[in-house]
């Protein structure tokens, strides 16, 4: 609720009627206007989309029983967006493993979105990443202006929570990553194709092998192989299996596309693919194919029926004009059968 309140003027005396105009701070203003029937009280609540946006109000005024002008609007006034709550929800989050063998260490590195203001309630202060070892070792790092974080990675097994927190309070509902050395060793996923729809669109789509762990969720990694550009993600459900990625694709370019599953357990093997898979764009090619057949035939069937039409039409218009010689005269004497054969 958008909370307003105002002096009433000291002049006149009379009874008054307000109207209040509010819109999102912005470069183009769109407002929107509310008439205040009571005569009683100088604040009123409206509801608004946007609880976390910076609003423009303004009121202005005039006597109620209709007699004179509204007055000139009062000054702006902009809203000082606060915390409602505490965050929602942790922000998703991936990492990259990267081994050094001189150290004989893993350097890991944890990525993820800047929290959206309908999930941050409104903003955010800081994230904390919480550590739980295999051996029951657990320590906090506080990341403020960033959303990356990197750490060493020697246990077994290392779990992973980021946490949201802004003014109120933290998220209480979390996503948890665990790093397991034994379980990235274990392959569920069989193959992963990806075709082009476009240049926007990329279908990727994979297979499980027959396994008995539970998948949480998947994490679909792209990167262009020909520039030295950054790995981009998405994070998807575990009940699908094809996936619609948008992006500003090169198509004569090469790319690599990684599953990974993630489990309650840890990380489990990634698989990949290089480059567009060929069977998929003919089967997508196949399905252009037996959509577009009908549309033919049926323009072939409509092309015939307009061919005999128009015959039939150039033979009346023809023997229009051959003459009746039961009706002219001067055709009586004609033998037109004689000269159609000499033509």
């Amino acid at each position: 609720m958008l909370n307003v309140t105002w002096n009433n003027p000291e002049l006149p005396k009379s009874d008054l009627q307000f109207q209040i105009r509010y819109a999102l701070n912005g470069t183009e203003i769109t407002w929107e206007i509310t008439e205040i029937s009571a005569i009683s009280g100088n604040c009123v609540s409206i509801e608004v989309q946007d609880s976390c946006a910076v609003y423009i109000v303004q009121v202005r005024c005039r006597i109620l029983d209709g007699v004179g002008y509204w007055s000139d609007w009062s000054r702006p006034e902009y809203t000082v967006v606060k915390d409602i709550k505490a965050p929602l929800r942790g922000p998703e989050f991936w990492r990259t493993v990267n081994d050094d063998p001189v150290r004989k260490q893993k350097n890991v590195t944890l990525f993820w979105k800047p929290l959206l203001t309908n999930l941050a309630l409104c903003s955010v202060l800081e994230y904390v990443i919480e550590h739980t070892t295999s051996e029951n070792i657990t320590w906090s790092d506080y990341v403020e202006n960033d959303t990356t974080y990197t750490f060493l990675w020697s246990e077994d097994v290392h779990t992973i929570k980021v946490i949201a927190v802004n003014s109120i309070g933290a998220s209480s509902v979390n996503f948890i990553i665990t790093l397991s050395q034994q379980m990235n060793a274990v392959n569920i996923v069989k193959s992963v194709s990806a075709y082009p729809i476009n240049s926007s669109c990329v279908i990727v789509s994979w297979i499980l092998s027959p396994a008995i762990y539970v998948v949480t969720s998947f994490v679909i990694e792209w990167t262009n192989l020909n520039e030295e550009e950054q790995m981009k993600w998405i994070m998807v459900p575990p009940y699908i299996r094809k996936c619609h990625i948008y992006d500003n694709f090169i198509l004569i370019e090469k790319y690599r596309f990684s599953v990974n599953p993630v489990l309650l357990e840890g990380v489990a093997k990634s698989t990949m693919t290089e480059g567009f898979s060929k069977g998929g764009i003919e089967k997508q090619n196949y399905v252009n194919f037996y959509v577009i057949l009908p549309l033919v035939i049926l323009c072939l069937v409509f092309l015939f029926g307009a061919l005999l039409v128009l015959q039939q039409r150039m033979k009346t218009l023809f023997w229009d004009d051959v003459p009746n010689p039961k009706n002219c005269s001067w055709a009586q004497s004609v033998n037109f059968q004689k000269r159609v054969d000499i033509l």
